[in-house]
């Protein structure tokens, strides 16, 4: 019964890492919005820590369930978690553990679909930031083409209509 407490407990801290993952992500989609390249590098910095620490607490999680599936381990190596609250003889315990492992499959869900919509953000802003560099480094050094009242184009060196700036005519 020890095992299965520790387990809750274990579950608890991962909700709880996953749900500073969601809070840091979401921080993250308004900084990738807004460009601001020094917040993203700075909740990247916090990214690394939150995963770092995930990364320990689901290592947790395994050797409690290694403990708890025992002998089980060698005849089902592919246990699901439903299989292994079978075991506990609790039914109060294994309702929370239920619930518990329901929040976090959620929480994990969300986590890594928000993950992927900010990657998709910072492909189209990088898709943005190359195509205005593009326009801005092959500005024309000549001038272009423009027709005169009949629909004709203008020769070199003729003049423009009074009122028309470039390309757009600017009177009605």
């Amino acid at each position: 019964m020890g095992e299965f407490h520790k387990l809750l407990q274990i579950l608890e801290r991962e909700i709880e890492q996953q749900e500073k993952l969601l809070r840091v992500l979401t921080e993250e989609r308004v900084a990738i919005v807004k460009l601001n390249q020094e917040q993203i590098d700075q909740l990247n910095v916090k990214k690394a820590e939150l995963l770092t620490e995930a990364r320990d607490i689901e290592g947790k999680r395994q050797k409690v369930v290694e403990a708890l599936m025992g002998p089980m381990a060698k005849s089902q190596p592919t246990l699901k978690f439903r299989d292994l609250l079978v075991h506990c003889s609790s039914s109060e315990l294994k309702m929370k553990l239920q619930s518990v492992g329901e929040e976090l499959r959620k929480t994990v869900t969300i986590v890594q679909e928000m993950n992927e919509h900010n990657a998709k953000l910072v492909h189209q802003a990088l898709g943005v930031i190359s195509t205005t560099v593009a326009i801005i480094s092959t500005g024309t050094t000549t001038e272009l083409p423009t027709y005169g009242e009949s629909g004709v184009l203008k020769e070199e060196g003729e003049l423009r209509s009074p009122g028309v700036k470039g390309r757009i005519s600017r009177e009605v």
